[in-house]
């Protein structure tokens, strides 16, 4: 009896839940700041006001300044050991 009571509250709980989560399109936001990158790709990323970072992991696509795109890696401009100063744009 015990089980099923979790069970039925536990449905309630994430379907009231689930019902205040957003929906509809999510906006974008641009923020430019300073990157930190490893030799394997991966590293943080801070805006300019540090007000947010984020994880970069090494596996992501991106594009170069020139249009080419790129699944994970490290940039070719950038050499081995960690590096500070890249300017990433993300949106």
């Amino acid at each position: 009896m015990s089980i099923v009571l979790i069970v039925v509250v536990s449905a309630l709980v994430g379907g009231v839940a689930a019902s205040l989560l957003p929906s509809g399109d999510v906006p974008v936001h641009v923020a430019e700041g300073r990157a930190v990158l490893t030799s394997d790709g991966s590293g943080t990323f801070v805006t300019d006001d540090e007000s947010m970072s984020a994880f970069i992991p090494a596996g992501i696509p991106w594009t170069d300044a020139s249009g080419g795109s790129h699944m994970g890696g490290r940039p070719d401009c950038l050499p081995d050991g960690q590096n500070e100063g890249a300017r990433p744009r993300p949106g």
